[in-house]
Formats: C-alpha cells, structure tokens, sequence
C-alpha cells in the first residue's frame, strides 16, 4: 500500500498552487511557517507582528498564485 505523504520540492508545490491545488499550498505552509515565523521573529522582537506579517506573505501568495511566477 502506498502512503499518502508524498514529498515535493518546493517548487512542485508552488506549480501546483499555480493550478489551484489548496492541498499543495497547506503542505507548503506547514513545511515553511515555523521557519518564517524564527527569522521574521529574530528580526523584529515582537511576536504578533510577526505572525501578521507572514500571514500576509500566505495570503498574498494564495491571491496572486495566477500572476506570481516563481523562480530561484
């Protein structure tokens, strides 16, 4: 039986996004939260405006997913 975890680069999971696929943009958030919100809270020494900050980065990710190409 396979699993059901299947692992992606995150690339592969900002193409997917691209297309809609919401499973992809929760892996990606789940995969990236935590070490967004360690720099974004080194930096600014202030914990709800750093969750505020990367809430929005989530967001705006998801409301442009059509416009935004992504490239290293």
């Amino acid at each position: 039986m396979k699993s059901p975890c299947v692992l992606h680069t995150l690339e592969e999971l900002l193409l997917r996004i691209s297309e809609d696929d919401r499973r992809a943009f929760d892996e990606l958030y789940l995969r990236t939260w935590a070490t967004l919100y360690i720099k974004a809270y080194s930096r600014l020494k202030c914990e709800d405006l750093a969750k505020d900050i990367i809430q929005e980065i989530y967001v705006d990710l998801w409301n442009k997913r059509h416009v935004r190409e992504i490239s290293n």
